[in-house]
């Protein structure tokens, strides 16, 4: 199979109305060829059908990769007619670089915009912050680039904000680590993603480095097998979108209208860290959506600056969570944690299911667990005001106290019902876990995770023992089918003077070594 199959085979399923058929010829032929312009022409045919603005992008890129000037007219006739037919927003992107002493990983980074996209749909707007390495005169020299030299470092941030500034009024922003590499159409994505709707205020990649589950699982030692990776990963596919409670500013592209209701990166954040949390919490008060790309990938190398002196790295990180929980007067940071062992615990089934998270924190699990599982429907409840706020954007959440009341929940039975670390924030936890017993489907499961209060190291006291717990499931006729824990450190000498007048038994180590239990509940007995 190659591009050229790909292309005809498209052809008769659209001649057919075969539009599901259709888009996946073209998915297979650009992932043998990324520069079929023709496959992008017939991408834009198939995105006119229900979003203007990305047919236009389609069209646009195929304009890109096209050099027959025959082919070229053919296109141009399609931009044509949708602009005479439609309201076409799309505006430019203005790319926000910032450099400072890292001229090689700048300049690839450079080349790479360069190579994978149209230099009209983009403009580069380079901030240095006082290199010493020669990169200021490099970048003199270069035509195509704005630049800002600082006779100081202002750290990203304040630099990020000179660069937005510089831009043009129109342009949506992406702000860009200098230290990465774009790769085949990665940008072209993240603009589709952007422009999904009117709701999406920014979109972020999916990288070799990168936190808040936005790491690739797969693993490569050199840069050309990442690109490689990044060529066939910048597709089309049919789910690509990863609703989240924050991105990551390595590549962060947000839409300009946004930015300018919300806000520019906030200063007090300086040199850097935790600023990008900051534009998220605001973008989604406001209601927009952040959507992860799945199938726009970009090579990071990986704080490049921060990291060469890492305590004062580590010092950093602490001190701005801090300046963010002092700023909203609350610490939402733990509450966007996905929870691993959760996600293990949730199986594929044939079909659709049904998957209720009761103090559903950011959404953030359930928005993963929707992007794992398509046919899965999921639905969150929060009742604490300042995680609602934030949640009913990123997922489908009800702002209800579960503990007194179930409502429109009731509707539904649930195959899997999550209360991840969330009962400690009822008055009635019992309660909790009795409204769940009801909604659960037949053959249905309870995932509960708590923190283990007999932790040796638990210095918060906050959580439940394993026996108080299992005191109330046996109350309820709940029986648990599976118990994971994650191990913490703990102090030999302290575990020793505990027991020392005791038989040391299995249970006994598993208390005081296990900073959290999460357990897999029924309730039928399985035999």
């Amino acid at each position: 199979m190659d591009d050229i199959t790909a292309v005809i085979e498209a052809d008769k399923a659209w001649k057919c109305n075969d539009i599901a058929t259709f888009f996946e010829w073209i998915s297979k032929g650009l992932k043998f060829n990324w520069m079929n312009y023709e496959l992008y022409l017939m991408l834009g045919q198939y995105y006119a059908l229900t979003n203007v603005n990305q047919a236009y992008l389609c069209f646009e890129n195929a304009l890109f990769y096209c050099s027959e000037p025959n082919d070229l007219k053919i296109i141009k006739s399609f931009i044509t007619d949708l602009f005479i037919n439609n309201i076409i927003t799309v505006r430019k992107t203005a790319i926000i670089l910032l450099s400072y002493n890292s001229g090689q990983v700048t300049k690839e980074c450079i080349q790479s915009i360069r190579k994978y996209n149209d230099e009209s749909t983009y403009d580069l707007f380079v901030i240095d912050n006082a290199s010493i390495d020669g990169i200021q005169d490099w970048l003199k020299g270069q035509q195509d680039i704005c630049c800002q030299f600082n006779i100081e470092n202002k750290g990203f941030p304040a630099g990020c904000n000179q660069g937005i500034r510089l831009a043009p009024v129109d342009s949506d922003i992406l702000l860009l680590n200098n230290d990465t590499i774009l790769t085949p159409n990665a940008l072209f994505w993240l603009r589709m993603g952007l422009y999904e709707s009117d709701k999406v205020g920014a979109t972020g990649s999916v990288s070799n480095s990168a936190v808040n589950y936005q790491q690739v699982k797969e693993e490569y030692e050199e840069i050309g097998q990442w690109l490689e990776y990044g060529r066939i990963n910048n597709i089309p596919i049919k789910y690509p979108y990863e609703s989240k409670g924050w991105l990551v500013g390595f590549a962060m592209l947000v839409k300009r209208t946004a930015l300018e209701k919300v806000g520019y990166l906030d200063e007090r954040f300086t040199p850097g860290n935790y600023e990008d949390n900051d534009l998220s919490i605001r973008l989604l008060l406001e209601g927009y959506k952040l959507l992860l790309c799945k199938n726009s990938f970009i090579y990071h190398y990986g704080s490049k600056s921060f990291k060469k002196k890492s305590n004062d790295y580590f010092n950093l990180l602490r001190i701005n969570e801090q300046k963010l929980a002092m700023k909203w007067e609350y610490n939402y940071i733990p509450y966007s944690v996905v929870n691993s062992y959760i996600l293990d615990a949730v199986m594929p089934k044939p079909g659709s299911f049904n998957v209720l998270e009761i103090g559903c924190k950011l959404g953030c699990t359930l928005s993963r667990i929707s992007a794992i599982f398509p046919n899965a429907y999921v639905i969150g409840t929060e009742h604490r005001e300042r995680l609602y706020k934030l949640a009913k954007t990123v997922i489908n959440v009800l702002g209800i106290n579960f503990e007194a009341v179930i409502g429109e929940l009731d509707t539904k039975r649930y195959d899997y019902i999550i209360i991840d670390h969330s009962l400690n924030s009822f008055k009635y936890p019992e309660n909790v876990l009795f409204n769940s017993k009801h909604l659960l489907n037949s053959g249905g499961k309870i995932i509960l995770s708590f923190n283990n209060i007999d932790y040796i190291g638990n210095q918060d006291n906050e959580g439940f023992s394993l026996g108080n717990i299992i005191r109330i499931l046996d109350k309820l006729g709940l029986y648990i089918l599976d118990i994971a824990y994650i191990k913490g450190e703990i102090n030999e000498k302290s575990l020793k003077g505990l027991c020392e007048d005791e038989v040391i038994t299995d249970g006994h180590i598993l208390l005081y070594t296990a900073t959290t239990f999460v357990l897999t509940l029924s309730t039928i007995i399985n035999i």
